[in-house]
């Protein structure tokens, strides 16, 4: 009995190391030489506020990154309000005082081993409020004493 228990352990300790060798071939976790480029979202970031995003990407070094499009609300939309760093891909949101509230898509291109990529809608800015409906402040007013 003891005999068949380490035998039949061996068999399916050697069945499922069989079966992870297999699934762990190139073409299962990457997909071969094809570029692609990634930036977080950026949500609920409100009037006023600064902040920047670095890419990641799978495949050579990209560079010559642009901004090809800017949408809001689905429609195209100028503004000087993002902004991408050309070496090295670093996105921008500055001086959004003026920006009306709603979702943003901003397109980027780059270069990338002599080939220029063109990703559509890669970002995402969601544009709030000053201050979102129904929070007000209580009091709404402060008295200092002096």
């Amino acid at each position: 009995m003891k005999s068949l228990f380490k035998t039949t352990l061996t068999f399916s300790l050697l069945a499922m190391l069989l079966m992870a060798g297999a699934a762990c071939t190139k073409g299962e976790f990457t997909d071969g030489e094809r570029f692609l480029l990634f930036y977080h979202d950026i949500t609920d970031i409100g009037p006023s506020a600064s902040m920047s995003i670095e890419p990641s990407y799978h495949g050579a070094k990209p560079e010559n990154f642009q901004i090809t499009k800017v949408k809001f609300q689905g429609k195209d939309y100028q503004t000087e309000c993002f902004a991408v760093d050309a070496q090295t891909g670093v996105f921008y949101v500055d001086q959004t005082q003026d920006l009306p509230v709603g979702l943003y898509s901003i397109s980027i291109s780059c270069v990338s081993a002599g080939k220029t990529y063109a990703f559509q809608d890669l970002i995402k800015v969601n544009m709030m409020k000053p201050v979102p409906d129904g929070i007000t402040m209580e009091p709404s007013r402060i008295e200092l004493l002096m």
